[in-house]
Order: C-alpha cells, then structure tokens, then sequence
C-alpha cells in the first residue's frame, strides 16, 4: 500500500510505525518505509479478508504518533480488480528472501510501553473512531506525547472534559488485579482526600471504575474508568475525567457516550 500527503515530510528511507482502519474496525499495526519526503510503502499482510476490506470499504484512517489522516476508498473495488488482473500477468510470486535480499529486519529496541508507537498508533486509531462514533461536543486529539504524560497511549481534551485511552496488552479482562491497578495509580497520585469504587457492569467481559480526589484548596476532581477486551489480547483502558472547568455530570454524560460508542466500535 502506498500513502501520500503533502503535509507529510518524513525522512526518505525512514522506517515508521503506524496503524490503520477501515471503515471503524479494529486498528492494525503496520511499518512504512519513506520513498521521498511525502510518500510511504507499506508491505500489507497476504491476506484475502484484508483485500475485501479494502475493496468493499468506505474509509481509511492511518494513524502515526503524531496524526491521524483519512483517506477515501471511494471506487477502490473496480481499482483493486484491475490491479489484481495485472499482477496476476505480469509477475510471478515472489518468495520471501528474494523480497529482502535473505536478510531479515532486526526487531525494534525494547521501549517504555506508554512511549510505545506501535500501540500510540492503533490506540490513536481506535480513540478517534470511537470519539467520532461518540459525539462528545467540542473535543479535539491531542499528541501522543501529552497521552504519555497522564499515563495514555492516546488522548482527547474538550472544555468541561479529558481522557485516554491505554492499551494494556498481557493482561486479560477478568485479571482481578486491574481494578486495584487503576485505584493504587490515582491513589498515589492525589495529594488529598481520595475515594474509589467499582461500579456495576453488565458482563464479567467489562471493568469499570470510579475515583475522586479531593485536593486542598482545589475543586473535586472526578475520574472514571472502564476496560474492554482488546480482540489481539489485552485490554482497552479508556479513562475519561473532570477538568478544572468541568463537573461531575459533565464527565459522567461524556463516559456514558463513550462507553456506549465502544461498544458499537470494537468487535
């Protein structure tokens, strides 16, 4: 798959890590090499599912860690017929090693996992599909670097509002430590009065949590938490809480609008 934008500048033969998705389904991770300073090549799994989706979808979000970019699949379904016809005359398959002259790509480092860009790109992804799917009122993406900073792979921000969303891979949803997890973090983090409860979920395939803090001086500020399972493995942490021009109606109508949006987002 090639992609080209003219915002684009990336450095040619740069490696990349993004992720993208078709028409809101579940984000898959990819690594793009730059041809020239506004287009990408991304070698794409030999996979007949992911040729249909292709053909038969709408929209492509690609995600890097610092944007999100829509593409229109638009008439890519008679595109993609004449492409397959084409290959199939003129080439012959190609093996493995002749496509990476017998060497294979060394691994990426080990990174911090919040810092990680191969899951700040599928949860940027996924956020603004269910953040569209949402309609929170006046919320905008923020930076990968600033989801970091408040402990989120990806993060929003409205005016009465904010949250994240973490991916947790090696853990399983019905880990009876998560919900400890989420309160021991906030816990440590306020300096005040704290209080914390697990709220009542309709399935044990659901975690939801709730915390307060109260900090002298400061207005109550108000958290709430919910994880779903991630369909690879692992769990989708969304966190969405009060800011200091907010309440706690405010976060709790935002919450109920974006739980229920995931629901309808993630298979």
């Amino acid at each position: 798959m090639g992609l080209a934008n003219r915002g684009w500048r990336p450095r040619p033969g740069g490696i990349y890590d993004l992720a993208f998705s078709i028409d809101g389904a579940d984000p898959i991770g990819v690594t793009a090499e730059a041809i020239n300073s506004t287009h990408v090549s991304i070698r794409l799994a030999d996979s007949i599912n992911l040729f249909n989706h292709f053909r038969r979808g709408s929209e492509l979000r690609v995600a890097s860690t610092r944007s999100v970019f829509t593409f229109n699949l638009v008439d890519s379904s008679a595109m993609l017929a004449q492409l397959h016809d084409c290959v199939r005359r003129h080439t012959q398959p190609a093996t493995v090693a002749n496509l990476s002259g017998g060497k294979q790509r060394p691994g990426p480092p080990t990174r911090d996992p919040v810092a990680d860009p191969v899951l700040q790109a599928e949860a940027a992804v996924l956020l603004a599909n269910v953040m569209a799917a949402a309609n929170v009122s006046g919320y905008s993406m923020g930076a990968p670097e600033e989801a970091a900073k408040i402990g989120g792979h990806a993060f929003w921000t409205a005016p009465s509002a904010l949250g994240t969303l973490l991916i947790i891979p090696h853990r399983r949803i019905d880990d009876r430590e998560i919900p400890g997890f989420v309160t021991g973090v906030n816990a440590s983090g306020c300096k005040g009065a704290f209080m914390s409860a697990s709220l009542p979920v309709a399935d044990t395939r659901t975690i939801r949590v709730t915390t307060t803090c109260q900090r002298p001086g400061e207005a109550l500020s108000t958290s709430y938490y919910f994880g779903v399972p991630r369909p690879r493995g692992g769990i989708y942490l969304f966190t969405t809480r009060t800011t200091r021009d907010g309440g706690r109606e405010d976060v709790e109508r935002a919450d109920d609008l974006i739980r229920q949006a995931t629901y309808r987002t993630v298979n």
